[in-house]
């Protein structure tokens, strides 16, 4: 199970769990992604780098990473949210006036 909460995410199986504090977390998430590509929970680790992220402020990288969700993983249960995460992140790099 993949958990994100504040500064924390927290990825769990029935016999351990490891919880990494966020700007490390992506890279966690990434390697995951290479060892398991097509893995049960490739579209969560996908979508949790997104997180990471977005939660950092270095919106033009939570972008892509939520477009890459919505694009390799279109039946991801997270793919609605991915997909308004990815509007929210647009809509932050955007300059203020």
């Amino acid at each position: 199970m993949l958990e994100f909460s504040g500064s924390l995410i927290r990825v769990s199986t029935a016999n351990c769990a490891i919880i990494f504090k966020v700007p490390g977390a992506q890279g966690a998430f990434a390697a995951y992604l290479k060892k398991y590509p097509k893995g049960s929970k490739a579209s969560d680790a996908q979508y949790f780098i997104g997180e990471s992220l977005l939660y950092q402020d270095d919106y033009p990288n939570a972008a892509a990473a939520y477009g890459k969700l919505i694009k390799d993983y279109p039946n991801a249960a997270k793919g609605p949210d991915g997909l308004v995460k990815l509007a929210r992140a647009l809509r932050l790099m955007e300059p203020t006036t």
